[in-house]
């Protein structure tokens, strides 16, 4: 029993925590009634994302003992991410990590940012500066995936 409570709070911690924090912000951002803007090209013909190579990788707990499931990740270089359009952002969403069972999904930048996603059934990811895992360590935007429109807000904090 006590296990399974380390489990479920170890869970909590690392996926839960960051998916509300993330759903305040987009709601926030939603009902403030701000207009947001995708920070990247408007339209672009360099479609990267169909052939990227997906990686995974092992999640485990604190202690490194207890698997907790896989996180998805794909290597990007900073051109290619600045390129990205909101369609082709949604397209791939929707078509690739929309089903998939990993515990959050990141687009990694060679520089140390990237896209990370921390619920890939909502399709919301944070542009940010990330962490050896591919979790958020200082944000700079948000995506916001509503209906089949994306929006960027940037984080002014």
């Amino acid at each position: 029993m006590r296990s399974v409570r380390k489990l479920f709070y170890r869970i909590v911690g690392i996926i839960v925590v960051p998916t509300i924090l993330l759903v305040c912000f987009i709601l926030y951002s939603h009902f403030s009634g701000k207009t947001l803007k995708w920070p990247w090209a408007v339209e672009s013909e360099n479609d990267f994302l169909p052939n990227a190579k997906i990686y995974s990788a092992k999640v485990y707990d604190s202690t490194g003992e207890e698997y907790l499931g896989e996180r998805g990740y794909i290597k990007v270089g900073p051109t290619e991410l600045a390129s990205l359009t909101p369609t082709q952002y949604y397209n791939y969403y929707n078509t690739v990590l929309k089903n998939t069972d990993y515990l959050w999904f990141t687009f990694v930048c060679p520089d140390g940012t990237g896209l990370y996603i921390p619920n890939v059934e909502d399709g919301g990811a944070c542009y940010c500066t990330i962490d050896s895992m591919g979790r958020v360590v200082h944000p700079k935007g948000f995506i916001i995936v509503e209906g089949e429109t994306c929006y960027y807000a940037e984080n002014n904090n």
